[in-house]
């Protein structure tokens, strides 16, 4: 009975392990189409003027690495599940005035990185060495943003200051889609090297914020701060009662924002 079932699974085993592939990927995303994420302006006292010059970019571009599972339904169609780690570039956004007396420089220094599960569906074209292929993809993240902010004073007639804060942001999951056209240059019947312009956009609320860093002047202020100030939670609604209650983190509403990205992809594929 044994041997019946093993005649029998054998072949299946081989057939379903032949439709599998594994492929590494590395690639990196550029700030297009970019998003406002802020804008720097510059203000004097002798002109009482302010210069604003909005910042477009966005927090899904960067370097990213990853792998993906591929499993052929047949010679066109296949199914994959991807995963990677991604960290965007950094975003600086600058605000500067100018007195008669004195100086005043702010800062602040936006990036971001998590991991993401892509599952996806390709749709290639038959080939014997070249194979153009299609992407439809969906995103499922979970990131961190990190801020990093400083502010400065200078006066000839007073005592400077520098104070420096950093925060991240963390908690939900980021969702979306994205699509690509690649192609698959075929090197063995085993080996191939892909190469991929893939295009995605995605949404993500952060449900947390966790001041990490807060200086005046070098001297480590944190540690004397309350849950209140260096704790966030962000939610759909909430009720606000009386008086803050320093021992717990602050509440506000949640902020949904969307970032894409046109990325260029390469990567190795090896089927078994």
């Amino acid at each position: 009975m044994n041997r019946v079932f093993s005649m029998l699974l054998l072949p299946c085993a081989a057939s379903f392990a032949s439709n599998l592939s594994i492929s590494a990927i590395a690639g990196y995303g550029l700030p297009f189409p970019g998003q406002t994420v802020g804008s720097n302006s510059e203000y004097a006292a002798s002109t009482g003027t302010t210069e604003y010059n909005t910042v477009y970019s966005s927090l899904a571009d960067g370097l990213r690495v990853g792998g993906e599972l591929g499993f052929s339904l047949n010679e066109f169609v296949t199914l994959s599940l991807g995963g990677r780690w991604e960290s965007s570039s950094e975003i600086a956004l600058s605000q500067n005035s100018t007195y008669t007396t004195y100086t005043t420089a702010r800062s602040n220094k936006i990036s971001l990185s998590g991991i993401a599960l892509l599952p996806s569906v390709l749709f290639t074209l038959p080939g014997q060495v070249v194979r153009p292929y299609a992407r439809f993809s969906g995103h499922f993240g979970l990131p961190t943003q990190v801020v990093k902010g400083e502010f400065s004073s200078t006066s000839p007639t007073a005592t400077k200051k520098s104070e420096i804060k950093e925060g991240k942001y963390t908690g939900g999951i980021a969702w979306g889609f994205g699509g690509g056209l690649g192609m698959e240059y075929i090197l063995s019947p085993s080996l191939s090297i892909l190469g991929e312009l893939n295009s995605e956009s995605w949404t993500w609320a952060p449900e947390k914020y966790e001041l990490t860093k807060h200086t005046i002047n070098g001297v480590d202020t944190l540690r004397h701060e309350s849950v209140y100030t260096k704790n966030t939670t962000y939610s759909d609604s909430y009720t606000a009662t009386g008086p803050a209650d320093t021992t717990a983190p602050a509440k506000a509403t949640k902020q949904s924002v969307t970032y894409s990205a046109l990325a260029l992809n390469i990567g190795v594929k090896f089927k078994f």
